[in-house]
């Protein structure tokens, strides 16, 4: 039996994930620099160490303060830079993390030229907490479940030969 061809007012089916974040649609922002009510750059520095402007909202360290934001032109230090899409030049998320590595990762460009895009290296979008290994133990300080010199015979790693001194 032969597939059936959609015809062209039928609708094919169409799949889509979802991560379950509901995010709203990023209001328009106006190109200017702005600062939260009563603060001065200063005092956001001097809260934060050095500040690192980061677009990637997805990210768990990411985080964007009320009323904050930058534009291209004050970060390059270049007042008189007026960008052609002055939405894509404002920013306003800040990373959070106290440590941060930028990476490089090679694009091919359309036209086939491989180049280097520096990239952050920690960014992050798991949420989940890392496990506390202290509370596996009991009161003592042993393990739970006993210790791992009391296995049997049969269950040692070593039964073949002593691995540390090469028998």
């Amino acid at each position: 039996m032969a597939a059936k061809k959609p015809m062209a007012d039928e609708k094919t089916s169409t799949f889509a994930v979802s991560t379950g974040e509901k995010k709203s649609p990023p209001a328009s922002a106006e190109y200017v620099d702005k600062l939260p009510e009563g603060k001065t750059y200063d005092d956001i520095k001097a809260e934060r160490g050095i500040i690192v402007w980061c677009k990637y909202a997805a990210c768990k360290s990411n985080q964007q303060v009320e009323g904050l934001q930058r534009t291209t032109g004050t970060i390059r230090k270049n007042p008189s830079y007026k960008p052609i899409g002055e939405s894509e030049h404002i920013w306003k998320g800040i990373c959070t993390r106290n440590e941060i590595a930028i990476d490089f990762t090679s694009v091919r460009t359309v036209s086939g030229v491989k180049q280097n895009v520096p990239s952050c290296f920690v960014s992050s979008v798991d949420t989940r907490q890392h496990q506390d290994w202290s509370k596996m133990l009991q009161n003592d300080g042993t393990p739970y479940g006993g210790s791992t010199e009391s296995r049997t015979f049969e269950h040692d790693w070593d039964k073949h030969g002593n691995w540390d001194n090469g028998g």
